[in-house]
């Protein structure tokens, strides 16, 4: 008589990690949901794992010895075994708690329109205390432009269970990478799957030596993001072009920031710095409506060029100025540096509107003819969206300072952080 199938398949790879795995194969045994098989893959230790797996005394557990070839194929391997309806995975350095199986199981029965679902983690450190360190689990639904680039969303690898179908149409773990496999799967199913999230902590993930940065090969590191980077912006050509140019600067800039605080990798820092730049440079249309303006005009258009952020193009709109041609003669003046448009006067709104209608840019800026813009003030505001999972949807407002113009200090008008959802009631 066969065993009955199990309802969920619990994966795990594991390489030299004698002295953890127990640990982690213990919390999976202890869980309070029993419906379970537990598939654990030796890929080639040449540690006591063997012993350690073949310790265990529970008819749940599948051992799996193959040549080391890496845990993606460790974890295929056993994805071909698996025979769960449900699917979820953890690293043998890593650790459930005990109602993690059946607090997700309940959310998925609860919850057919999510195909996979993760949760929140606290991390611990070689001995098991507890550090700062955390992953939460706060955003779900149609989360492909927050997790694909790991930043700002990242979900760990332990915390994840999926429907066995979802793999079936997407496929599992990438061979050929040696890092971001998993948010590489994340990705493909966020493509075409709702995910659901969990506030709750059902895991704790491990930070020791053996997967530290200082520890590992910079290079390689580097290497890893530039092929992820690479394959997205590839497979995933069909999504909107600011998303992925703004999460490939994301990405590398994640890596360049931590090599930086690294001793011995800051060269490659700088290196990752510099592939950061080159992506999402979006164009920006600097509009300037100006209506007699030949006063302050000349300090508004400097500003506009002396902007630090490169792709950069200014229009400037005469609204009729009736001054003898002052306004436009400083425009004129500027040559090809900028756009000059001269139009019958109709208010600074149709300046505004003609200036939108001329402009070849990917995003819009007003500069008043009396004001003027720090020279940082574009390359702050592009950084800003690019922290941001879908930029083209965002507007980037920040403090200014008001001033005169005869020399008294200026004023600092500072603006709240305002959530999205009630910006509209913040400008009102």
């Amino acid at each position: 008589m066969s065993a009955a199938v199990p309802r969920v398949s619990v994966i795990v790879p594991t390489f030299n990690r004698a002295a953890l795995l127990r640990e982690a194969i213990d919390s999976v045994l202890a869980q309070s949901y029993r419906d379970f098989e537990l598939i654990v893959v030796d890929d080639g230790s040449t540690d006591s794992t063997r012993d350690v797996l073949e310790g265990f005394d529970d008819l749940r557990l599948v051992r799996v010895y193959q040549a080391n070839a890496g845990r993606s194929r460790a974890r295929n391997a056993a994805l071909e075994l698996a025979r769960g309806e449900l699917i979820t995975f953890l690293d043998s350095d890593d650790a459930y708690l005990p109602r993690k199986l059946e607090t997700q199981v309940a959310f998925l029965d609860a919850h057919p329109e999510f195909d996979m679902v993760y949760t929140a983690a606290t991390c611990v450190d070689e001995n098991g205390r507890w550090i700062s360190a955390s992953f939460p689990a706060e955003v779900q639904g149609r989360i492909y432009a927050d997790i694909a680039f790991f930043r700002p969303l990242t979900i760990a690898l332990p915390t994840v269970m999926l429907r066995a179908t979802v793999l079936t149409r997407v496929g599992g773990f990438d061979e050929t990478m040696e890092r971001f496999e998993d948010t590489d799967l994340w990705r493909r199913i966020a493509k075409h799957h709702l995910v659901g999230a969990m506030p709750e902590v059902t895991c704790r993930i491990r930070t020791h030596e053996g997967n530290r940065l200082e520890t590992q090969d910079a290079a390689a590191i580097a290497a890893a993001v530039e092929h992820y980077v690479a394959k997205v912006l590839r497979d995933d050509a069909d999504q909107d072009r600011v998303l992925l140019e703004a999460g490939a600067q994301r990405l590398y800039r994640y890596y360049a920031r931590a090599m930086f605080l690294t001793p011995g990798f800051e060269p490659l820092g700088r290196e990752l710095a510099i592939k950061a730049a080159g992506h999402f440079q979006p164009r920006i249309s600097i509009v300037i409506p100006v209506y007699n303006g030949a006063d302050y005009l000349v300090e508004a258009i400097n500003s506009a060029l002396a902007q630090s952020y490169p792709n950069v193009e200014i229009i400037v709109v005469n609204d009729g100025s009736d001054d003898g041609g002052a306004t436009e003669l400083i425009a004129l003046g500027y040559g090809s540096r900028i756009r000059y448009v001269s139009k019958p006067n109709g208010g600074v709104a149709s300046a505004l509107n003609r200036g939108i209608r001329e402009m070849t840019g990917d995003w819009f800026a007003w500069l008043s003819h009396d004001d003027l813009f720090l020279p940082d003030k574009l390359e702050r505001q592009v950084a800003q969206l690019s922290e941001q999972p879908e930029p083209s949807r965002c507007i980037c407002y920040g403090d200014y300072e008001v001033f005169t113009d005869v020399g008294l200090p200026g004023i600092r008008m500072r603006l709240p952080h305002v959530v999205p959802e009630d910006f509209r009631h913040f400008i009102t």
